[in-house]
């Protein structure tokens, strides 16, 4: 009988201890979703250019109901700021963990001088994905 008890005492104990593992580790990813800013844009510079090459870069989150899309526009400036250059501007989502890319514009290039302009397809708003964008010459 005190056999029986011990096994059935040392189940609950190991039932209870999963069950508040369990518990912690979704209240542990509620919060990393939590503190994700939905309008949070990655940006970043593609290779590697000389000091006199420049970049202005903005880039920003639509949203329409529950769908949102990402956009980026980039001016390539030479000798510091004074002569303008072609760029391009790809915008995107990407799945945290596995890398998926989603509503990719691909790289959009400027006509001549101008800016460069990308907008992402439209995409539900996911927060296992984040918004990037990517520019460069």
């Amino acid at each position: 009988m005190k056999k029986k008890i011990i096994v059935v005492m040392t189940m609950l104990l190991i039932l209870s201890i999963s069950m508040s593992f369990a518990a912690n580790s979704d209240s542990i990813q509620n919060n990393e979703v939590a503190i994700r800013d939905i309008n949070y844009v990655e940006s970043m510079l593609q290779g590697i250019y000389p000091a006199s090459v420049e970049f202005d870069h903005d880039s920003g989150i639509r949203y329409d109901g529950s769908i949102r899309q990402v956009w980026g526009r980039t001016q390539g400036w030479q000798e510091n700021g004074q002569y303008k250059m072609s760029s391009y501007t790809r915008a995107y989502f990407q799945q945290l963990g596995t890398g998926t890319i989603r509503a990719d514009s691909g790289r959009e290039y400027s006509t001549g001088t101008g800016p460069s302009y990308a907008e992402s397809g439209w995409m539900v708003n996911d927060l296992s994905y984040i918004a990037k964008t990517k520019y460069g010459s």
